[in-house]
């Protein structure tokens, strides 16, 4: 996790972009903690802290030593998490939260209360920034910006997107990103990306993620390093 993004704060005048991002690091660090299902689920249920086994055989007490285990960590985990968006608010965000959900100020949010609540009351993407993210991304990739950056740039815009409730269609995805690179695929000399791609752009099984991946992974061949360096691409065109 960047050094940035474990800083990133929200407060009552941050822009919905900010607390979207907050939901996605504290999705991911959910993810890293496996609590997925926590935060996903209604109908989780929390681990019971074990009774003492009467019988003191071995096969017991390993069963209890086991489960007991589980459960200090599960309560470990749903505390860091639970911290971790907490942190992730200022004190009067962190109160409003509570206000919208009708709660007490002085309630103590679970985690999952907290990304939910987050993500509903101040994380729902404004037609403004729909359509500003929608217009950056069909602008095409410029020489001088390293391509991948460029991929990325554009990907990270569409998670945001979807962050926000505002999902765009894996088929439109990938037809908005691949025309940002006309100015690349149309040159003859990089012509075997698109014979390397269009069976993933036209195929319906590939989503958009799996799509990128696999245009980046493609990018990082060494015969188009020169898409990378604006000398380098200058000199091919």
């Amino acid at each position: 996790m960047s050094t940035e993004t474990s800083k990133l704060i929200f407060d009552v005048s941050s822009a919905s972009s900010v607390a979207i991002k907050v939901v996605q690091r504290l999705r991911a660090l959910a993810k890293e903690l496996h609590l997925e299902d926590y935060i996903n689920s209604d109908g989780f249920e929390k681990k019971v802290k074990p009774p003492v086994p009467e019988s003191g055989s071995i096969d017991a007490t390993r069963r209890y030593e086991m489960h007991s285990a589980e459960y200090k960590a599960e309560i470990k985990a749903l505390k860091e998490l639970r911290e971790a968006g907490e942190k992730s608010l200022t004190a009067s965000a962190y109160e409003q939260l509570c206000v919208m959900m009708g709660r007490s100020t002085s309630d103590v949010l679970e985690a999952k209360e907290i990304i939910d609540g987050v993500k509903r009351h101040f994380g729902t993407i404004t037609r403004a920034d729909e359509d500003k993210l929608m217009n950056e991304l069909q602008v095409p990739w410029a020489e001088g910006v390293p391509l991948t950056r460029h991929v990325i740039s554009q990907a990270s815009k569409v998670a945001d997107l979807e962050a926000g409730g505002k999902k765009m269609p894996d088929a439109v995805g990938k037809a908005t990103l691949w025309r940002s690179l006309a100015r690349v695929t149309g040159n003859p000399v990089y012509s075997g990306l698109t014979d390397a791609m269009s069976a993933q752009l036209d195929s319906e099984d590939i989503t958009y993620p799996v799509f990128v991946a696999k245009l980046l992974e493609e990018l990082r061949k060494a015969r188009y390093a020169g898409l990378n360096d604006m000398y380098a691409f200058q000199r091919t065109t």
